[in-house]
């Protein structure tokens, strides 16, 4: 059985700390047991610790379920996925099974619930612990956090972020937007840098266009995506606010566009990354090589078709809209984002031409 402790106290597995002392020093202790459940027990703390906003009992060992959201003293929310475990090469789905608590002496039941499960993890803490470790960058952790957690329940995790009036544990979805923002100018440099390197092509330098581009001015570059996505939500909300059955506040489906736009970005960076491979295979990679390349391509067409019905669905779910009567609306705002897009592009290229 692995044990974690979880608390304020330096010595705990799994240190958490506010800076207000809510979370106590000895909080709770998470247990993976030998038949893959997991238990987790509050330690009698003062601000208690709450699983789907049921208060424990201390001392009380509390099933875990994929899903089931745990909180710390009212103020540290920690994010649960399902892990996959290699022996059986799949998870469970359990998000709609009863949790219980065990009762004190009971042992582990030999068959039944739990067994049927796979072990949960606590990515937010185990994870970001280590993250937090060899990476001490203010931000950085919190959004790569969001980034895995938006992938287990993309829409439903969207909506409860932008409706929170604090999220205290998590990245500001602006937050979130500008940490993407950064990824992307981060892997066009790199690959941009790593041509000039290798002595590449001019022709295959020019083809980069735009990319080259955002690396030579990456200050005008970077107010031309903030315009792009500024536009986007302007025209996206005026024309939804119109229509929409229920009125909603700008700066919440300004919000929502940060974690959508935010999750499309990077994905198209990791694609780009990878035709910028395909475009160079000559100088970078081998012929042997391409069968994977094409694969991760094809991959990442997925993620990105994928997250673009995830910003469909939450748009959707947002403004409180039927299919029959989002859908026009929505490809209108498609027609006019790309003339809006190709608009901005044309001005950003001619200034830095």
């Amino acid at each position: 059985m692995t044990t974690y402790l979880i608390g304020r106290h330096k010595e705990c597995d799994i240190v958490l700390d506010d800076g207000k002392k809510s979370v106590s020093r000895r909080h709770a202790i998470l247990r993976i047991h030998p038949d893959r459940s997991c238990t987790i027990e509050d330690c009698d703390s003062t601000n208690q610790t709450l699983v789907n906003q049921r208060a424990l009992k201390p001392h009380q060992p509390f099933y875990l379920h994929a899903g089931d959201e745990v909180m710390l003293a009212g103020k540290v929310p920690l994010q649960w996925e399902e892990y996959l475990h290699a022996g059986r090469g799949r998870t469970a789905p359990l998000r709609n099974e009863a949790t219980r608590v065990l009762q004190p002496g009971e042992e582990q039941p030999a068959g039944g619930q739990p067994p049927r499960r796979q072990p949960t993890v606590l990515t937010y803490t185990v994870v970001g612990d280590f993250l937090d470790r060899i990476l001490p960058i203010p931000g950085l952790t919190k959004n790569i956090r969001l980034f895995f957690n938006l992938h287990l329940r993309p829409v439903s995790k969207i909506l409860q972020l932008i409706k929170q009036p604090e999220a205290e544990a998590e990245a500001h979805p602006f937050s979130f937007l500008g940490f993407a923002f950064v990824f992307y100018f981060g892997v066009v440099a790199l690959m941009s840098s790593k041509l000039e390197s290798q002595g590449a092509g001019q022709d295959s330098q020019d083809d980069l266009g735009l990319l080259k581009a955002f690396v030579d001015y990456p200050v005008l570059a970077s107010v031309y995506v903030a315009v792009v996505v500024l536009a986007y939500a302007w025209v996206a909300y005026h024309i939804f606010k119109r229509v929409a059955p229920k009125p909603q506040s700008f700066q919440q489906f300004l919000k929502l566009t940060s974690l959508s736009q935010g999750m499309i970005l990077i994905h198209t960076t990791l694609l780009v990354f990878i035709l910028i491979l395909v475009a160079t295979k000559a100088d970078t990679i081998g012929s042997n090589m391409m069968a994977v390349v094409v694969a991760l391509l094809l991959l990442e067409l997925v993620m990105i078709v994928y997250f673009m019905v995830v910003n469909i669905r939450s748009m959707r779910k947002f403004w409180e809209m039927s299919w029959g009567r989002y859908l026009p609306y929505f490809f209108l705002l498609g027609l006019l984002t790309l003339i809006i897009s190709y608009l901005l592009e044309y001005v950003f290229m001619g200034i830095v031409a």
